[in-house]
């Protein structure tokens, strides 16, 4: 393009990049705002997707260590809940990524590798540590829960309203 077309160009605009209208008669021009361009978009984004981002990444991280804890102490159902709430804390860890910033992420996906691996290790090492003994130990409280009970129980069961039936149930051990 040649620059004296150029210089036509920025006339009809009045040469001012916030320019977006411009009125030959009168001569006025229309500002309509500064003009964003996609860097920055990207960098407004990038203001407060990252510390969102890290904010994730650190909600993880203690869903994480929960969860080795848990799986430690051989509590399936705590640490099933953490690692369901350490997958949106992940998603979260993630919202830094359009800006080439996979810290957030791979912190939080590291950490709960890491919680996972070592709370079963530990797991292994303390039972093992533990020795027999604490299995007859489990296995004798658990024959003495079961021993308490009678071995057959009568329930009652309404059939119909005034009417009942009565059964016995046999309890195998």
């Amino acid at each position: 393009m040649s620059s004296e077309r150029m210089t036509e160009i920025m006339r009809e605009t009045d040469g001012h990049p916030r320019t977006l209208f411009y009125c030959r008669e009168c001569g006025d021009s229309a500002d309509r705002g500064v003009i964003m361009t996609t860097a920055a978009v990207a960098r407004d984004l990038a203001g407060f997707l990252v510390p969102i981002g890290v904010a994730g990444a650190a909600i993880a991280v203690i869903c994480a260590v929960i969860a080795g804890v848990a799986i430690m102490r051989g509590a399936g159902g705590l640490s099933g809940g953490a690692v369901g709430v350490w997958i949106p804390a992940a998603l979260l860890s993630s919202t830094p990524a359009f800006t080439n910033q996979w810290m957030p992420l791979t912190i939080a996906g590291a950490a709960l590798g890491a919680a996972l691996v070592i709370g079963g290790v530990v797991r292994a090492i303390v039972a093992v540590a533990a020795g027999p003994r604490a299995t007859a130990r489990k296995a004798a409280r658990a024959t003495e829960a079961v021993g308490a009970a009678p071995a057959t129980t009568t329930v009652v069961v309404p059939v119909r309203p005034g009417r009942a039936v009565t059964g016995t149930i046999a309890v195998v051990r």
